[in-house]
């Protein structure tokens, strides 16, 4: 933790703005072990590491973000990238889970935070991507990219903010009143925009095929093909969703 503090310490003294992240992708193999977010004690366990490192850093930070993109953690960690720890695929149902349970973390150290450092603001990272139909006048696609666009985009945002997942994910009936409004802020991680094609061979994505057309801006290349379309586009429908949570400090 002394590290940390020097590393702060000496950002202050160049005039940087703090931002402490506390989850960003990566935690401890116990932690997995143990279930990660779905084990029976993840919330208490995320509770009392957001206690800790506020507690020791809390007096050099004003800024607080839980997690940076839940979603496209849950996503990436159960249903689209078996490449990505812990290289499970196509299980929708456990995402949606992790998402929520993700949401459970979150409000359950946003208030803890506050008691330690009244002055505190707290939110998160919320990755936005714009899912476009390749063809708009065919019903199923525009289904598939929408409910793409529900589960990338609105999964944890909506718990925050109604304290209850979007449609039509919140069929099951789960309440998460303790998880809404619980934010101060939203940071916003805006890169590309996808294409969405009908594919009865993509079924653990919704039977949805997400591409990138070569004819379009390519975006920065991943491991595989470019990370989406390279799309200025998204920022303006992505901080217009954001303003929707009708907070005064959506950065």
């Amino acid at each position: 933790m002394q590290r940390y503090r020097q590393m702060l310490q000496d950002l202050q003294q160049r005039g940087i703005q703090l931002i402490v992240c506390l989850h960003h992708f990566t935690h401890l193999k116990w932690f997995e072990r143990q279930g990660a977010f779905l084990g029976p004690n993840a919330v208490e366990i995320f509770e009392r590491f957001a206690r800790t490192v506020v507690g020791e850093l809390g007096d050099l930070c004003r800024y607080w973000v839980t997690f940076n993109e839940p979603d496209v953690f849950a996503a990436r960690w159960v249903m689209f990238w078996e490449k990505f720890p812990p290289g499970r695929k196509g299980e929708i149902g456990t995402s949606l889970r992790v998402v929520n349970a993700m949401a459970q973390c979150h409000a359950h150290a946003y208030r803890p935070i506050h008691e330690l450092h009244y002055h505190a603001l707290v939110g998160w990272a919320h990755n936005y991507g714009v899912f476009e139909p390749s063809n708009p006048w065919f019903a199923p696609v525009r289904w598939i990219a929408g409910l793409l666009s529900q589960l990338f985009n609105e999964s944890f945002l909506a718990v925050v903010e109604r304290g209850r997942p979007a449609f039509p994910f919140n069929l099951t009936n789960r309440n998460f009143r303790n998880a809404k409004e619980t934010c101060d802020f939203v940071g916003l991680n805006v890169y590309s925009g996808f294409h969405v094609a009908f594919s009865l061979k993509h079924r653990s994505r919704l039977f949805g095929n997400v591409f990138v057309p070569e004819h379009v801006p390519q975006g920065d290349s991943g491991v595989e093909k470019p990370y989406g379309e390279a799309f200025p586009g998204a920022i303006r429908v992505a901080v217009r969703r954001a303003a929707r949570l009708g907070k005064p400090s959506t950065s």
